[in-house]
C-alpha cells in the first residue's frame, strides 16, 4: 500500500501543479493540457481509484493489520480526486477582457473559440456517467446521508432503461465498513467532509459543462475536435441521458427530502462580471452555513437585511447589500458557529431565545388574564407593595407569584442569551465601523457606550425591569408587558413603529402646541377681565400665570373655552374661533396626521419591498418581464443563477478560504472586495439572457420527459374541447348564413323602397308641370 500511496501523492501533486499553471488563466497551457488528453486521464483516475477501493476493502477483511495503512491510502486517494476535480474546473476559467483594448474584438473571438473548444473536448472525453455516479456515491458517504433515510439509491437505472453498462461498478453503492467509522487517524468527520467535497466538485463540474452556453452555440456545432487516444468518445446526448437518469434523480430526491433550497446550503453557484464577460463560479458553501442552515437568528438577520438595504438604485442596492454582508453577516455567522462549540444549552442560543420569547408572551397573557378576573378594589391609599389587599384569597396571590416568577426567570434567560448571541458581535461590528470612520480617534473609543447603544438590548433590559417590578412590587406592572405582545403581531408592530419613528416630529409639534397655549393664556389676560374654564374643569379661578398654564396644558387640548356669561362679544367670538381652529383642530390633526402618514409610508415601503422581490431580481435588477421575454424563467433565475444569499455565502467563503487555495476568478473577486469595488456583481446582466441574445434562439431545444408530459396534457385538454369547438363553429356558420340572408332580404326591400320613392318623385314632377302649363 505504501507504493500505491506514493503514486496517489504524486498524482495529487501533478494536478495541483497543473492547476497553478493554467489558473489566471493561461490559455496556452489550458490548450496544451486539453490536447494531451488530460480529461481521459481523469477518467482513468476515477476508474483506478474505484478498483483500488474495492480491492483493498476486500483485502482488509482478511488482514486487520492493514487497516491503518488503508485509511492513510484512502485519505490520499480522495485528496487526489479533489485535486483532479479542481483542476478540471480551472480549465473553464476565462481570460479577462477589456473593452477599451484596441484588440478587444480579436481577443474576444479567441476566448470564445478556446472556451467552446474546451467545452466540446470535455463533453467528448469526460465520462458523464462517472461524474453523475460520483455525485450520488459520495453524497451517500457524506454527513448529509448519515441517516439511511437520506441516502439516494441510483442502482438499476441503466439496466431498467437499457442505458450504458457499468462494468466498473460506478453505480454500485459503497458501504462504509465499521472499522473505517472507528478509525482515529482518518476520523469519520473528516471522511464525510472529504466525500462532500468530491460530491460538490462533481456536481459543479457537471453543471459547468452541461449548462455552458457555449455548448448550445452554432460555433460548438461547427468545431471539429480530434479525439485523443483510443478512449470512448461521448456526445451531448450522453450527457443529456445521464442528466435525466442520474443528475435529475439526485436533485429531485434531495428536494423531496429537504426542500427546494436545501442544495443552496451545500453547493454554491454565482455569476460574476470579470472584464467584459460574465463567468459562473462554483464553490462548496462554508461549513458554518451548512451547520447553521436552520438557525433562526441568521434567518432573522436575513429578513432584517431585506428591509434595511438601500433600494434607491441597482448600484446602491448592491453596494449596501455587500457592505451589510461584509460588515455584519460574515462576522455574525462566524460568531454563531463559534457558539456551537459551547456546552448545551449555550450552543442552542437561537432556540432558547425563541422559547423564552414565546413563553414570556404566554405568561404575560396568563398573568393579565388572572388580574382582570380576580383583582378587587380600585383606588386606595396604601403602599403599592401591599398586594394582598386586592385579591380574594392567598391562592390567587400564590398563582400570580408563580407565573410572575416564571416570567422574570424567562426574561432573565432571554437577556443572558441575547448578550451571548448578539452583544459580543455587535461590539466588534460597531467598533470596526467606528474605527473605519474615525481612524485618528482610536484613543477615544469606549466599548461600554457601544454596548448600550444596542436598542434591542435596551428593550430587553426594559422588559426585564418590568418583570422584576411585576414580581416584587405589584403585579399590575405586568400590564405594560402587553405592549410586547402587540410587538409580536406584525400589523400592530407597524402601528407602534409608526409612533416611535415619528416621535421626534410629534414631540416638536407638542412643543408648538404648548406655545400656542401659552399665547392663549397671555391673550386672555390682556383681552378679558374674567377668566374662563373648560368642559372638564372650571379653571377660571387660577390666580397665577403658572397655575393657568398648568390648567391649559391639562384641559386645554380637550375642549374649547367655557365662559360663565352667555354674552358673545366680537372679541370673545374671535378668541373662541381661533382657539378652536388652531389648538383643538389643527394641532390635533397635525399630530394624528404625522402618525397616520408614517404608518402609511411604512406599509408602502413594506409592500414595495414585497413587490420588488416578486417582480425583479435582487442581484441584477432585471425585471421578470425582461427575463421572460428572453425565455429565461424568473423563478429559476432567482433561485439558481442569481440566488442572493448564494452571493452572501460566496463572500463568506472568500473570507474564510486561504488565498493560496483560490482560483483566478475567486482571487479577482477578493481583490475587488479589498478595493471596496462591487463591480463584479452582474447588474443588468445574466448569462442566460446574454446567451439568448447571442443566437441561442436558433438552437434545437432539449426535449425532456417533463416537457413531453406537459405537452401531452395540453393536447388532452385540447381534445376534450374539440367537440365543443366544432359545434360552436357549425352554429357560428349557421348564424352567419342567416345573417347573410337577412341582409340580402333587407337590401332587396331597401331597393324596392328606393324604386317606389323614385316613382313618386316623378309623378309629383309631372303634376307640377301640368299645373304650370
Amino acid at each position: 500500500m505504501m507504493g500505491r500511496e506514493k503514486q496517489y501523492e504524486l498524482v495529487q501533486q501533478l494536478f495541483d501543479t497543473a492547476a497553478e499553471l493554467i489558473q489566471g488563466p493561461n490559455m496556452n497551457n489550458q490548450r496544451l493540457l486539453m490536447e494531451s488528453g488530460i480529461c481521459s486521464d481523469i477518467n482513468r483516475l476515477w476508474l483506478i481509484a474505484r478498483i483500488d477501493e474495492s480491492a483493498f476493502r476486500g483485502l482488509i477483511q482478511d488482514n486487520e493489520d492493514l487497516s491503518e495503512p488503508w485509511m492513510d491510502l484512502l485519505r490520499i486517494m480522495r485528496s487526489a480526486e479533489v485535486s483532479a476535480l479542481k483542476f478540471a474546473l480551472s480549465l473553464l476559467e476565462e481570460l479577462m477582457l477589456d473593452q477599451d483594448d484596441e484588440n478587444f474584438a480579436t481577443l474576444q473571438a479567441e476566448v470564445m473559440l478556446h472556451k467552446t473548444t474546451t467545452i466540446k473536448r470535455m463533453i467528448q472525453e469526460l465520462w458523464p456517467k462517472a461524474v453523475c455516479g460520483k455525485v450520488i456515491t459520495h453524497w451517500n458517504l457524506s454527513g448529509e446521508a448519515h441517516d439511511p433515510q437520506y441516502m439516494i439509491d441510483a442502482s438499476g437505472e441503466d439496466d431498467d432503461k437499457g442505458g450504458e453498462k457499468d462494468p466498473m461498478g460506478i453505480d454500485v453503492q459503497v458501504v462504509r465498513p465499521k472499522r473505517e467509522m472507528q478509525c482515529e487517524s482518518y476520523r469519520l468527520a473528516d471522511q464525510r467532509e472529504d466525500c462532500l467535497k468530491i460530491c460538490a466538485l462533481c456536481y459543479s463540474l457537471f453543471c459547468a459543462v452541461y449548462q455552458a452556453p457555449e455548448a448550445r452555440s452554432p460555433l460548438f456545432r461547427e468545431i471539429e475536435v480530434e479525439p485523443v487516444g483510443d478512449g470512448p468518445v461521448y456526445a451531448m446526448s450522453h450527457w443529456i441521458a445521464e442528466k435525466n437518469k442520474k443528475f435529475d434523480l439526485f436533485v429531485d430526491q434531495v428536494h423531496k427530502m429537504h426542500g427546494e433550497k436545501y442544495l443552496h446550503f451545500l453547493f454554491g453557484q454565482v455569476e460574476i462580471v470579470r472584464g467584459s464577460r460574465i463567468q459562473r463560479v462554483f464553490f462548496l458553501v462554508p461549513q458554518a452555513i451548512r451547520v447553521l442552515k436552520d438557525q433562526s437568528l441568521i434567518h432573522k438577520w436575513q429578513e432584517g437585511c431585506l428591509v434595511a438595504v438601500d433600494r434607491s438604485s441597482p448600484e446602491a442596492q448592491i453596494d449596501d447589500f455587500a457592505d451589510l454582508v461584509n460588515g455584519q453577516y460574515i462576522s455574525f455567522v462566524q460568531n454563531q458557529y463559534y457558539l456551537l462549540d459551547k456546552p448545551w444549552p449555550l450552543n442552542k442560543s437561537g432556540e432558547v431565545i425563541a422559547l423564552c420569547v414565546n413563553s414570556t408572551m404566554l405568561t404575560t397573557g396568563i398573568i393579565n388574564g388572572i388580574l382582570v378576573v380576580v383583582y378587587m378594589g380600585s383606588y386606595s391609599e396604601h403602599l403599592i407593595t401591599d398586594q394582598e389587599l386586592h385579591y380574594p384569597n392567598h391562592i390567587s396571590v400564590y398563582v400570580l407569584t408563580f407565573f410572575a416568577s416564571l416570567h422574570f426567570g424567562l426574561s432573565l434567560i432571554w437577556l443572558g442569551f441575547y448578550v451571548l448571541s448578539y452583544s459580543g458581535w455587535i461590539i466588534e461590528t460597531k467598533v470596526n465601523e467606528w474605527r473605519d470612520a474615525n481612524p485618528r480617534l482610536q484613543n477615544q473609543l469606549n466599548s461600554g457606550v457601544i454596548f448600550f447603544s444596542d436598542k434591542q438590548l435596551l428593550y430587553t433590559l426594559f422588559l426585564l425591569a418590568l418583570s422584576f417590578l411585576g414580581l416584587f412590587v405589584s403585579f399590575l406592572f405586568n400590564a405594560i408587558n402587553t405592549m410586547d405582545l402587540c410587538m409580536r403581531i406584525p400589523i400592530l408592530a407597524k402601528v407602534i413603529e409608526s409612533i416611535t419613528v415619528s416621535v421626534e416630529q410629534v414631540f416638536f409639534t407638542m412643543v408648538l402646541g404648548f406655545c400656542m397655549q401659552y399665547i392663549a393664556v397671555g391673550a386672555g389676560f390682556l383681552l378679558f377681565g374674567q377668566g374662563y374654564g373648560f368642559a372638564d374643569m372650571d379653571t377660571s379661578g387660577c390666580s397665577t400665570l403658572l397655575e393657568c398654564l398648568r390648567a391649559h396644558f391639562d384641559y386645554g387640548f380637550r375642549s374649547a373655552p367655557v365662559w360663565h356669561s352667555a354674552k358673545l362679544t366680537y372679541t370673545r367670538f374671535t378668541f373662541d374661533y381661533l382657539y378652536n381652529l388652531v389648538v383643538i383642530l389643527i394641532m390635533a390633526a397635525i399630530i394624528s396626521g404625522i402618525i397616520i402618514d408614517t404608518f402609511a409610508e411604512l406599509k408602502e415601503v413594506q409592500q414595495a419591498i414585497k413587490e420588488a422581490m416578486k417582480s425583479s431580481c435582487f442581484i441584477c435588477s432585471l425585471s421578470k418581464s425582461e427575463l421572460e421575454r428572453k425565455r429565461v424563467k424568473f423563478e429559476m433565475h432567482i433561485l439558481q443563477d442569481h440566488y442572493m444569499w448564494a452571493y452572501a455565502r460566496f463572500l463568506l467563503y472568500l473570507d474564510e478560504t486561504d488565498p493560496s487555495d483560490l482560483n483566478g476568478p475567486e482571487s479577482y473577486v477578493k481583490q475587488k472586495i479589498k478595493e471596496n469595488n462591487m463591480g463584479f456583481f452582474p447588474i443588468q446582466r445574466c448569462i442566460a439572457m446574454e446567451s439568448s441574445e447571442g443566437g441561442e434562439d436558433h438552437l434545437d431545444r432539449e426535449v425532456r420527459v417533463k416537457d413531453l408530459d406537459e405537452f401531452k396534457l395540453k393536447i388532452g385538454e385540447l381534445a376534450e374541447h374539440t367537440d365543443f369547438m366544432v359545434r360552436t363553429e357549425r352554429s357560428f356558420k349557421a348564424d352567419i348564413k342567416d345573417v347573410k340572408e337577412n341582409v340580402k332580404a333587407t337590401a332587396e326591400k331597401i331597393q324596392e323602397l328606393r324604386n317606389v320613392i323614385g316613382t313618386n318623385r316623378k309623378d309629383k314632377q309631372k303634376k307640377k308641370k301640368k299645373k304650370g302649363g
